[in-house]
């Protein structure tokens, strides 16, 4: 559920594991197994990839996949 909804966000956002690595203090490994569901993620990282994909951390939880379409970035929810 985590891995593939990080994954659909990545993908969405036009990033490689290597730049959401980056982003999020990780290596680009251990995105590939957090996005294979082969790695648990802790709430410290968890943020982080949320942070990084510019998203609440409670869209990465959803059991749904979540559209990119339907999630507001940080930048628009700021000027709302």
């Amino acid at each position: 559920m985590i891995g593939s909804n990080v994954r659909r966000l990545r993908e969405e956002r036009e990033m490689l594991q290597a730049d959401l690595a980056q982003r999020a203090g990780a290596s680009a490994c251990y995105i590939s197994l957090i996005e294979s569901g082969k790695r648990d993620v802790s709430m410290k990282m968890l943020n982080s990839l949320a942070d990084a994909l510019g998203v609440p951390t409670s869209i990465l939880l959803e059991e749904r996949p979540p559209n990119a379409a339907d999630i507001p970035m940080e930048a628009e929810k700021a000027a709302i």
